[in-house]
């Protein structure tokens, strides 16, 4: 392969993107993307890819959460057989004297409207205990001890914990966060996560004899031939259906701004998060990092599989285009020597700089002889 089949092969991508984004209906706008190295990998957030376990503490909370539901049922099943004997009661007085019968009736009807009122009662507590047992199963391991470890390091006491959630995502700590991004070159710049360095590494090299170069300016790239990588993927959700699915809602939802959804309190405190389904979130850009990756959000629901998994293959919320090596190594050029995306513009910290410096104008290589 050469330069001009990689630039097909990168145009082909380009083009089932734009195809998936109008199966999708956001083929102008609204669509975020996802980049993944590896084809192979679902929608699964980085908590969720790690083996579970039940702490000591989570497992006295269920078994108390247990043993509310069965008070609770049993004395739901109390009030159904209250029901049950005025109404036997009732039949026998029918039966036994007509004399009997008006004040039988009486009795009936109280009853009966006093169990209503416990039985809507009971059902509406014993939902409720039922919505925090699924709540307490949702959680993680280490998931809370995490998040309060986080805060209090980074010195985030004041911030939302939606934020603070944020943050730990983009730094690499495990979380509950799927991170999205509403600008495709970035998806593909992660998609590209092996490519990049091999790409690099390869054309800090003379080339050889019979290998593929590009004049562009100064510059002399070479066409690397990456072989035994995995395949990149970059997934197009359109996030107003999902939060449809989840929400049932038609707008996008920003959860700092809901006092009844901290994090936090909804998570571990209140057990009150009640979506199945991963809800897509606004989290207000307040750090460098999360505003240069344009970053949106998933964050997953009281259901722990995949996104892709729990939509099932027919849907109108997710699709995904594969690249191919040749269009993976084109994109390489494309993204950083045309587009100028690399880890400092997307990671804005100080060892992206420094990386990005010495590749520049340290490391001898074809380009600046």
């Amino acid at each position: 392969m050469n330069w001009t089949d990689a630039q097909t092969a990168w145009n082909k991508f380009l083009e089932q993107i734009d195809v998936k984004r109008r199966e999708l209906h956001c083929s102008t706008s609204s669509a975020w993307f996802r980049g993944q190295e590896n084809s192979d990998w679902h929608l699964v957030t980085s908590l969720f890819r790690c083996e579970h376990r039940v702490d000591a503490d989570t497992k006295k909370r269920l078994a108390q959460s247990s043993k509310e539901i069965l008070q609770a049922e049993k004395r739901l099943a109390q009030c159904q057989r209250t029901v049950s004997e005025a109404t036997h009661d009732l039949g026998q007085a029918r039966r036994s004297s007509a004399e009997l019968q008006p004040q039988a009736q009486n009795t009936f009807r109280a009853t009966v409207e006093r169990c209503a009122l416990w039985q809507k009662e009971l059902k509406k507590g014993l939902a409720l205990l039922n919505q925090r047992r699924q709540v307490l199963e949702c959680t993680h391991y280490g998931e809370r001890e995490a998040f309060v470890e986080f805060g209090f390091r980074a010195g985030h006491s004041e911030a939302s914990s939606w934020e603070v959630l944020a943050e730990m995502q983009h730094y690499r700590a495990l979380t509950r966060l799927l991170d999205w991004t509403e600008v495709l070159a970035i998806a593909v710049y992660f998609a590209l996560k092996h490519y990049i360095p091999e790409v690099l590494k390869q054309s800090e090299h003379e080339p050889a004899e019979g290998e593929t170069a590009e004049v562009t300016g100064d510059d002399i790239l070479r066409f690397v031939e990456a072989k035994n990588l995995p395949t990149p993927r970059v997934w197009i959700l359109n996030p107003y259906h999902l939060s449809r699915l989840a929400r049932d809602e038609n707008s996008l939802w920003d959860p700092t701004k809901d006092k009844r959804y901290d994090y936090y309190e909804s998570f571990f405190l209140n057990l009150n998060w009640e979506f199945k389904l991963p809800v897509p979130i606004y989290i207000p850009w307040k750090n460098r990092r999360i505003t240069a990756q344009r970053a949106m959000f998933t964050v997953q629901g009281l259901d722990k599989g995949p996104l892709d998994e729990q939509l099932g293959r027919e849907n109108d919320v997710v699709r995904y285009v594969d690249m191919g090596p040749g269009a993976a190594v084109y994109a390489v050029k494309h993204l950083m020597n045309f587009l100028g995306l690399n880890a400092y513009a997307l990671f804005q910290d100080l060892d992206s700089l420094g990386t990005e410096i010495k590749r520049h104008f340290i490391i001898p290589n074809t380009r600046r002889q």
